[in-house]
C-alpha cells in the first residue's frame, strides 16, 4: 500500500463515518491529500493531542466535487497540508502516542 498511496496525488479515503482510517494514515505518511470527511469532536481531539491540525481537509459527498476542484485552483495550499501529513502521523500514529493512553488510562493503578 506504500508504493500505491505514493504514487498517488489525491486518496479519497470515506464520506460517512466521520473518523479517518489506516488508509488515510498510509496516505498522510506518504506526504500526499487524502480527502475524508472527519467529525468537528474528531479533529478536536487529534489536534488537542498532536498540537496541530489534522491534515485531512474537510469533504463531504456534497462537496467533493467543490474540493477537488480548489486543489486544482490552490495547488500550493494543499501541497502545504500533505507535507504536514508525514509529522502527524509521527505524532498520533506510531505507537507511542497508543502506549501512553493505554498505560495512562488502563494498565496503571
Amino acid at each position: 500500500m506504500p508504493a500505491v498511496v505514493a504514487g498517488a496525488d489525491i486518496v479519497l479515503d470515506q464520506f460517512r463515518v466521520g473518523d479517518y482510517g489506516v488508509a488515510a494514515c498510509e496516505t498522510m505518511a506518504a506526504g500526499r491529500v487524502v480527502l475524508a470527511h472527519v467529525s468537528e469532536q474528531v479533529r478536536s481531539e487529534v489536534e488537542r493531542h498532536a498540537g496541530f491540525p489534522l491534515p485531512i481537509p474537510e469533504t463531504t459527498l456534497d462537496t467533493i466535487e467543490g474540493v477537488l476542484r480548489d486543489i486544482v485552483t490552490r495547488r500550493d495550499h494543499y501541497r502545504a497540508v500533505a507535507s504536514r501529513g508525514p509529522e502527524f502521523v509521527r505524532a498520533l500514529h506510531n505507537g507511542e502516542f497508543s502506549r501512553s493512553v493505554l498505560m495512562r488510562h488502563f494498565l496503571e493503578a
